[in-house]
């Protein structure tokens, strides 16, 4: 099957009528074949070139060929010079990695000033084979052996499946016109000693190896999506998302063949060691493992995962009798009649007026601390009563209180003190809603 008929059949959409397309274009062997093969499928492309000013001469020379290419054959060319090194230097990254970021930016910059409907690069089946091998040594898990995504927002890499090979007899074929990159003949870079010796010697112990590596990347590439499908349909069923994070019962965890794998694709691949979320999962209620952006607990039954709050709210301020809003909370008094109705929402404190000293304190609850919860007349530890709540440790730390004249009136979101509940004699209202 030629190269024409392999686009036509994996990517018909490039190919719709009034479709423009953004080509990324060095001027080597690979993306010169990609702007050829879209030229002689008559689709409406423009050209990118980027300069990143680090080979000197060779640099500008590239520069000089892109530009002249795209004048004989009349294409719109869009070129950026870059300061690599110093971007790099700047941003303390590498320099390929600085390249890849400036070319990227200038990419996405270029599609959306210019409404091109996708980015094409030139990206074909030995650069997947390279990525997979650099993430195998890096270690990776299974999407990264998938390699490279043949599309990925606007990106499209319709090379990607195609042979080195394949992609030379087509240059050869069509007589078409490039320059060589010097660099690529280096051993410094990684990728280039993979491709000059492991992958050479791949192909001289079986001629057939890098086409049946690219197949099995495919075929993984396959398995990896439906992997993704059942996943995400088994995190729906048994993830509970809770404010600033989730909880997964620890019984539907252990169904799994590995429930702390599956716990880590749950925070995302979170920089957390399969070893760490084992002993978690086996750990006494209140253990508790601390990563990078989560502090995941073992709470009874389940394990609750919270993202680190980034803003702290203060632990203590006053609320005065004339107090409108405050920090969250919405707060008025009024006369009670006939028709007042009590608010059950847990986040609203309707209290009797006449039993309060002003100024109220609102405050994080410690140990030691007391009230009568509403319905009781006997007073209970708020620790003792959290805990037949069911209050998770992560949740216990963010429990506030109201108090008055050194009394709890409310345990917020939990219970108002039945000292300060409104009774029949109540004829005034103090009325506390957090927000």
């Amino acid at each position: 099957m030629s190269l024409q008929e392999q686009f036509i059949l994996h990517h018909p959409s490039l190919l719709k009528a009034n479709t423009t397309c953004l080509v990324a274009v060095s001027g080597g062997k690979d993306s010169m074949a990609l702007l050829h093969l879209c030229l002689s499928m008559k689709m409406k492309v423009a050209v990118a070139h980027c300069n990143f000013q680090l080979r000197n001469d060779e640099s500008m020379r590239d520069e000089a060929f892109v530009s002249n290419i795209c004048q004989s054959l009349d294409i719109p060319l869009y070129m950026q010079r870059f300061d690599t090194k110093s971007f790099a230097t700047e941003h303390k990254v590498g320099t390929q990695e600085a390249a890849r970021i400036l070319r990227y930016n200038f990419f996405a910059e270029l599609k959306y000033q210019h409404a091109f409907d996708y980015v094409l690069t030139a990206h074909h089946a030995s650069d997947n084979i390279e990525t997979v091998l650099i993430n195998f040594m890096r270690g990776t898990s299974s999407k990264g052996i998938t390699g490279i995504p043949e599309r990925r927002d606007f990106y499209v890499r319709p090379l990607l499946h195609i042979s080195k090979a394949s992609i030379d007899a087509f240059i050869d074929e069509q007589g078409i016109e490039y320059v060589e990159d010097s660099s690529n003949n280096s051993d410094d870079y990684t990728r280039n000693f993979i491709r000059h010796h492991l992958l050479t010697a791949m192909q001289e112990l079986s001629p057939q190896a890098l086409d049946n590596f690219s197949a099995s990347i495919q075929r993984i590439e396959q398995e990896q999506a439906i992997y993704q499908q059942f996943l995400s349909r088994w995190l729906e069923q048994h993830v509970t998302t809770i404010p600033n994070g989730f909880s997964i019962n620890i019984k539907s965890l252990e169904q799994l063949v590995h429930p702390a794998l599956l716990l880590k694709l749950s925070l995302k691949n979170e920089n957390a060691s399969l070893a760490e979320l084992q002993k978690i999962l086996r750990a006494e209620t209140g253990a508790i493992l601390e990563t990078e952006h989560y502090r995941i607990l073992k709470n009874r039954e389940e394990i609750v995962a919270e993202l680190k709050a980034n803003v702290t709210e203060p632990s203590s301020f006053i609320i005065e009798e004339d107090t409108g809003s405050i920090i969250g909370f919405d707060c008025r008094k009024y006369d009670r009649t006939e028709n007042t109705v009590i608010d059950k929402n847990r986040f609203v404190a309707m209290l009797d007026y006449s039993s309060l000293q002003f100024p109220l304190l609102v405050r994080k609850w410690e140990h030691g601390d007391v009230f009568y919860p509403f319905g009781m007349s006997n007073k209970k530890l708020l620790s003792d009563f959290l805990i037949n709540e069911k209050v998770s440790m992560f949740e216990k730390e963010k429990v506030m209180v109201v108090v008055s004249n050194d009394k709890i009136i409310w345990v917020i979101g939990y219970r108002i003190d039945n000292r300060f509940a409104i009774t029949d004699g109540t004829t005034k209202i103090f009325e506390i809603r957090k927000c």
